[in-house]
């Protein structure tokens, strides 16, 4: 399963049989992704910032995410 088809199902909500290794999955890439995070933000950047940046890149996702499925290209 491929990271855009996962949060496809995650946004949507439509979960099949496999409702349970979706959510392992996408809990792993989050635990994954964050301790990427911690390694690679350089030493002078503030938690405030890091925070706010991973917030606007979902809230970009969302938006993204959104205007596919308007013009049903999703």
């Amino acid at each position: 399963m491929h990271l855009i088809d996962l949060i496809i199902q995650f946004f949507t909500k439509k979960f099949g049989k496999d409702k349970k290794t979706n959510f392992i999955q996408f809990f792993t890439l989050g635990l994954f992704g964050s301790v990427a995070v911690i390694t690679y933000v350089p030493k002078g950047i503030d938690l405030i910032t890091v925070i706010s940046a991973i917030i606007i890149f979902w809230m970009i996702l969302y938006v993204i995410f959104r205007l596919f499925q308007y013009f049903k290209i999703l």
